[in-house]
């Protein structure tokens, strides 16, 4: 049987971030996507005007139903929203051996919170000892590693920090520092991992939710977290280079 993806996060309306992107993404990558909506975001390319959490118990639902139907062969998680919600996710998929990318979003890029501000260290509690891999960008990162990230470095210790909080392996987005490349470093417990592409046009929107499902739908297709990565960063390259400007605010993420 076919194995899918399966995508738990929030709706975009604009379609450059959340579920649907995960699903475009792993449709660009030849694989199938199956989701599960967290919450509802009322947003534009300007940015995110408000949430609205899904009920728990259709949640669940969602989840119960897609278990019984499909081969589930990774899981990408995004903007749980509450650490009810993320109980719940835990939970359901407990029974899951499958690679699991938790992309650790906690605001929006006009400082939107996409998780209930006094849930986030609980959320991260639940699942971050569930994943395979956490992918936060810089900001979340010196957040969950309490510490200013300005170099290499840094990226190194806060690695280190977010791995002592339950992750497995990090994967820290450096598309916010400064400088003529953009260096993610991999940290999987043991060893640490640079890739560095060229810098590009930073002003758009889904980038992150693009990588992260990137790198879930190379686990699906069996391939090793360092290739996943590697290939999952010239993707995303690619798809900044071709972004569109649509609305008038950010560009969007296109395939």
């Amino acid at each position: 049987m076919t194995k899918v993806l399966l995508s738990i996060g929030g709706f975009d309306p604009t379609s450059g971030a959340g579920v649907i992107a995960d699903i475009r993404t792993a449709n660009a990558l030849g694989e199938y996507a199956v989701s599960v909506i967290t919450s509802v975001v009322v947003q534009n390319s300007l940015g995110v005007i408000e949430v609205e959490p899904i009920r728990q118990k259709v949640i669940r639902d969602q989840l119960k139903c897609l278990k019984e139907d499909f081969s589930i062969g990774a899981l990408k998680i995004s903007m749980p929203y509450s650490k009810e919600i993320a109980k719940i996710i835990v939970e359901m998929i407990g029974d899951q051996k499958v690679p699991i990318v938790f992309d650790p979003i906690i605001k929006s890029k006009n400082g939107f919170f996409l998780i209930k501000k006094e849930d986030i260290w609980d959320v991260l509690n639940i699942l971050f000892p569930v994943s395979a891999l956490v992918t936060p960008n810089i900001d979340e990162a010196s957040f969950f590693a309490k510490m200013n990230i300005e170099k290499q470095d840094d990226l190194k210790e806060a690695a280190k920090r977010i791995t002592k909080l339950g992750a497995k392996a990090v994967l820290i987005k450096g598309g916010h520092l400064k400088g003529e490349e953009k260096t993610d470093l991999l940290f999987d417990g043991k060893d640490y991992f640079f890739f560095k592409e060229k810098t590009l046009n930073s002003q758009v929107h889904g980038t992150g939710c693009v990588f992260s499902s990137a790198i879930a739908v190379y686990l699906l297709k069996g391939y090793n977290l360092n290739f996943a990565v590697e290939n999952s960063k010239k993707f995303i390259t690619k798809v900044i280079s071709g972004s569109l400007k649509l609305g008038k605010g950010y560009r969007l993420v296109n395939f």
